[in-house]
């Protein structure tokens, strides 16, 4: 993985403010971290993402989000992001998928 980023198997140590899992962020999470012993430690279900922000803000726990959810926030500097790589390897060194 690149620099600063982190696998979702690691994120998933951390308190997660996650959406509900009619969202496919939230069923990608618990996708990528169903291997033996691990469970996400999911601690806020919401869909709302003035909710989300606010909990992030308060400290409540961290995100997995898609970048487009915030990415003028992040254009701008207010936030900071961190790559989730899927099963060790960012998504763009993934193989694609078999026809």
């Amino acid at each position: 993985m690149g620099a600063g980023a982190i696998s979702l198997t690691e994120r998933a140590w951390v308190d997660l403010i996650l959406p509900t899992d009619r969202h496919r962020i939230r069923r990608h999470v618990v996708y990528e971290t169903q291997r033996p012993g691990i469970t996400p430690r999911i601690r806020h279900e919401l869909d709302s993402l003035a909710q989300t922000l606010q909990l992030i803000v308060e400290g409540r726990g961290r995100p997995v989000m898609i970048l487009s959810a915030f990415l003028s926030e992040w254009c701008a500097g207010l936030v900071s992001a961190r790559l989730a790589a899927a099963r060790g390897r960012p998504r763009s060194e993934r193989d694609p998928p078999q026809a």
